[in-house]
């Protein structure tokens, strides 16, 4: 029987990770094959969906679309959206540390994504930028590549790995302010891997 990780109804983005066998073993109950969307449009807007408990998207601009993360794919290359957080991750014990909203991969790259659109304070913006600092590398360094280097993949040889924590537009939260300036430097400095605060990001 064809093993469901190598199977050609998988995009080839996450079959090159080998992330369906990878997360699949022990971080929830849902199948990962299931849990992913795929799409070559030339912009989607990604946004944590309360209703659905979990991250989603669509090709169309959304009435709070200053809540959106958009993935520009002028190249129309294959994009896929990994909802993580209560979709893709549920186990308790995985999530102990914190998780990640989802991920965006292509075949070339992979964004780690964190919403935090629900701050709507100066003081709320401040504390959740250490929170989803903390989420977005434990989801990385203690779910996601440990899980692929047990499947023998180097996920860093393989894709480019960035990190985004996405807020309200209209709070004009960018990477601009000092603090914010410092606190990408040190994650840089620290993990060797870079950190945007940013509601987009074009890929290549």
């Amino acid at each position: 029987m064809q093993k469901l990780s190598d199977s050609p109804s998988v995009p080839e983005a996450v079959r090159r990770l080998r992330l369906v066998s990878a997360l699949n073993h022990d971080c929830g109950k849902s199948d990962v094959a299931d849990c992913i969307r795929e799409s070559a449009a030339g912009c989607m807007y990604v946004y944590d969906d309360s209703r659905l408990g979990f991250t989603d998207w669509r090709e169309t601009a959304p009435e709070f679309e200053a809540k959106c993360f958009r993935a520009l794919n002028d190249a129309h290359v294959s994009l896929v959206l990994l909802p993580l957080d209560n979709r893709i991750v549920t186990g308790g014990a995985v999530k102990k540390g914190g998780v990640a909203d989802c991920a965006l991969l292509t075949e070339r790259e992979m964004a780690f994504v964190e919403f935090k659109t629900n701050a709507s304070t100066t003081s709320m913006i401040e504390s959740h930028d250490q929170k989803a600092v903390r989420q977005l590398w434990h989801t990385f360094a203690y779910i996601i590549e440990p899980r692929c280097r047990q499947r023998n993949i180097d996920i860093k040889s393989k894709v480019s790995v960035g990190f985004y924590i996405v807020f309200d537009r209209d709070f004009d939260v960018t990477s601009a302010s000092a603090s914010r300036q410092a606190a990408m430097t040190e994650f840089l400095m620290l993990h060797k891997l870079p950190l945007f605060f940013a509601n987009e990001k074009k890929f290549e």
